[in-house]
Formats: structure tokens, C-alpha cells, sequence
């Protein structure tokens, strides 16, 4: 998992070449005026979803991991509290669905990154993470893009 600023995004472009792609459009793209739903970037090796999600109590949100893309998840209004766990550490809830590529978890533990406006986390396979938490336990709306990053 990387936590940073987005000022700080290109410092992982290095990753691979889907990663640099990825973070050039972060950084040379107006996302405040992006419309909420899918962008293209590079088919489906690369692709953004602005997301206006409501979030919610820890204890209602759902552990979930990816194997074929990492996730890079930056808030672009408000903040949002992101859970994050080592995969091994939790159980399996729902098996892995290939077409989604999403395996759902359970379990407790796992560390709460608060993620303000123009930070971003990372996660990779073996991070399992609980996305769209509420920093107040609430059910406030936010604004987010999360790039999706094929890592084959």
C-alpha cells in the first residue's frame, strides 16, 4: 500500500509503464471536472471511475481485494477514511470473481487511513482494503476517482 499526496504521484511512475500512464492522467487532467463514471485511458489496461459514493460506519463497510489491477484511490472532495489490511490476515467472505476481479473478505483488524482531498492510497493484490468509510461514522457523500491499474 502507498499513501502520498497526489503532488507526490509521480515519484511511482517508475512502477511499470501502466503506472506512469496512470499518473499522467492524475496529473495533466482536470478532475474536478470530470463527469462521475468510467474514463478511458488505455482500454482496460488503464482506466479511471469518478465515484460519488456515500460513505459509511466502519462496521458496515466490506473488505475487498483485487488480483489482476492495483486500485489507485485519491479523494477528490471531502476526506474518507480507507481501511487497509495484509490479504493473509483476513477470510474469505465471497470467492473471488474473475470478471470483476474482486474477492470479498471478512474480518477485523486492519489500520484506517484517513485520505483528505488530493491524497491518494494504493493498493496492490496483497492489500486488502475497505474503501468508502465515513471519517465522522455518518453517511456523508464524497467525490473520488479510482484508477485502475492492470498489473500484467
Amino acid at each position: 500500500m502507498i499513501y502520498d499526496s497526489l503532488k507526490n504521484a509521480e515519484r511511482y511512475a517508475s512502477i511499470s509503464g501502466n503506472f506512469a500512464k496512470a499518473f499522467a492522467f492524475l496529473k495533466e487532467t482536470d478532475l474536478a471536472s470530470l463527469a462521475a463514471g468510467r474514463h478511458e485511458i488505455d482500454g482496460d489496461r488503464v482506466y479511471a471511475s469518478v465515484q460519488e459514493p456515500t460513505y459509511k460506519p466502519w462496521q458496515e463497510g466490506k473488505w475487498e481485494a483485487h488480483r489482476r489491477y492495483a486500485d489507485i484511490q485519491a479523494v477528490l472532495t471531502g476526506e474518507e477514511v480507507m481501511g487497509f489490511a495484509m490479504l493473509d490476515t483476513l477470510a474469505e467472505e465471497t470467492p473471488y470473481d474473475e470478471k470483476k476481479d474482486c474477492l470479498i473478505l471478512q474480518g477485523e483488524g486492519g489500520q484506517r487511513v484517513r485520505v483528505r482531498a488530493g491524497e491518494m492510497a494504493v493498493f496492490f493484490p496483497q492489500d486488502a482494503h475497505k474503501p468508502n468509510i465515513s471519517p465522522t461514522d455518518g453517511h456523508e457523500s464524497g467525490r473520488k476517482i479510482v484508477v485502475k491499474v492492470r498489473l500484467d
